[in-house]
């Protein structure tokens, strides 16, 4: 399905909830003979759903609304809301659910959501730095890395671009450290991070046997 419809879809469904909820309390409270239209239309009843905030709930329903419409995100797609990174699993009236890679659920208000970073749309930098001994050798290393990354590519079609050597950095007398960037999907990018830094390492020990 569709994404943007996907996400429409399990708005509406949660919103039926919602109105089926209200109807069947109507229904329920016509049965006991009591009459909804002059307590709908009561100044009391009115009281009673400010004070159980109602203002809270518009709001929220409200910023679910502009979320859809304006497809700031939808269902499926990975974002950052208030720091948590996360799958979306559902953009309901109220809330808005987010799974993280280990699988936890985080809850969030439509309405108290602020600044969100949606980072499915581009490519992802995946960035791995590892330090290595030896500096005097540091340009060989560099050389050798630069004839290994395309193999390293070819053997992780995850990475759609990129793949290159970015720096090699000091980090003390005895010691420099390598950065490697290539770019992939937000969902690839941990575990295809988590293997080219295994790849890097598995030609980086290999190095460091033929300097000895």
């Amino acid at each position: 399905m569709n994404p943007r419809v996907n996400t429409v879809c399990r708005l509406l469904r949660n919103l039926a909830k919602y109105v089926a909820v209200l109807i069947a309390i109507g229904i329920i409270l016509a049965k006991c003979g009591v009459d909804t239209t002059a307590l709908l239309t009561g100044v009391s009843i009115l009281s009673v759903v400010v004070g159980l905030g109602a203002n809270s709930l518009i709001g929220d329903m409200l910023s679910g609304s502009f979320i859809i419409l304006e497809g700031e995100m939808q269902v499926g797609e990975i974002v950052t809301i208030q720091g948590y990174r996360g799958e979306i699993l559902e953009i309901g009236v109220r809330t808005t659910k987010l799974k993280s890679h280990n699988g936890n659920i985080k809850i969030v208000n439509n309405k108290s959501m602020g600044d969100v970073i949606n980072m499915t749309r581009n490519p992802s930098a995946a960035i791995v730095g590892i330090p290595i001994g030896n500096t005097e050798k540091s340009e060989w290393v560099e050389e050798i890395l630069n004839e290994e990354l395309p193999k390293i590519g070819a053997k992780l079609p995850a990475f759609t671009r990129g793949l290159f050597l970015a720096d090699v950095s000091s980090m003390g007398d005895k010691s420099y450290e390598v950065t490697v960037v290539a770019f992939c999907s937000e969902q690839d990018r941990i575990f295809a991070t988590m293997r080219l830094q295994r790849e890097i390492k598995r030609v980086l020990i290999a190095i460091a046997f033929r300097l000895r």
